[in-house]
């Protein structure tokens, strides 16, 4: 368990990622907070992923992760899948 001043820390370090605009982030709305850790590899089968937390207003926050592997599509779609994958979750909520 983090105490209070690593929570806070851990917090704005996954907040402040810009990595992950454009994956699991990027299928959140707009008014959630939401913070990631993203991490990609082109070489080792093509490897894309993403563990984000967001916290939706009113709400109790939520952590999501996807991993894809083996992907014959390039980056930018694979960075698109993990926001599609965000929006399924944002629906499955509703």
């Amino acid at each position: 368990m983090l105490n209070a001043a690593s929570r806070y820390t851990l917090t704005n370090w996954l907040i402040e990622c810009q990595t992950g605009l454009d994956r699991l982030r990027g299928g959140f709305p707009a008014d959630w907070r939401a913070g990631d850790k993203t991490g990609t590899s082109d070489e080792t089968h093509n490897a894309t992923t993403d563990v984000a937390i967001a916290w939706p207003p009113n709400r109790a926050p939520i952590i999501v992760a996807s991993f894809l592997s083996e992907s014959t599509v390039d980056l930018a779609a694979r960075k698109a899948a993990h926001a599609e994958i965000a929006r399924y979750v944002v629906e499955g909520m509703s």
